[in-house]
């Protein structure tokens, strides 16, 4: 499972996976892949952090990325 803020988890043991988290189309290169995910749009990211959507309760982190929270941006492609 994939932690990040102090151990939020940003990867379900159950439930749907955030489908920006795989970004279509930026190759194998491991920075493209991030750079993509760091310029998902704030509609996408409330969109696809639903928590209905994925089936599991709301977090935090998904809270503040849906609200288009810069840090916690940073912290989940930094993996802090």
């Amino acid at each position: 499972m994939s932690t990040t803020r102090g151990g939020v988890s940003t990867r379900p043991a159950t439930g749907n996976y955030p489908d920006f988290l795989t970004p279509q189309q930026v190759g194998s290169d491991v920075a493209a892949c991030l750079d993509a995910v760091r310029g998902t749009p704030t509609y996408r990211l409330r969109s696809d952090l639903n928590p209905a959507r994925l089936r599991r309760p709301d977090t935090p982190l998904c809270r503040l990325l849906g609200q288009g929270d810069r840090e916690a941006m940073r912290d989940l492609v930094e993996g802090r």
